[in-house]
């Protein structure tokens, strides 16, 4: 039993890399939509650098809160 704990556990850390790649593929959009703003003249650029500050921040907080449910999982998958 404890191979498949092992195995739960490796398939934990896939999903968060995952969770994690979507989260950057968000920030990317983002980041790209809010270039495209300035380009059309929607925006400053001192608006567009808040803005990529503020979707930095969310990125950072989010990639946190997945490690931390990978974390607590893993506890949970290894006990007995």
């Amino acid at each position: 039993d404890e191979s498949v704990r092992k195995d739960m556990v490796k398939l934990v850390n896939k999903r968060k890399e995952e969770a994690k790649v979507s989260i950057r593929n968000v920030r990317r959009d983002g980041n790209d939509a809010a270039r495209k703003q300035k380009e059309a003249g929607d925006i400053a650029e001192d608006q567009m650098h808040t803005i990529e500050k503020k979707i930095q921040e969310l990125t950072d907080e989010y990639c946190k809160k997945a490690d931390e449910m990978a974390t607590t999982k893993e506890k949970e998958v290894m006990q007995v």
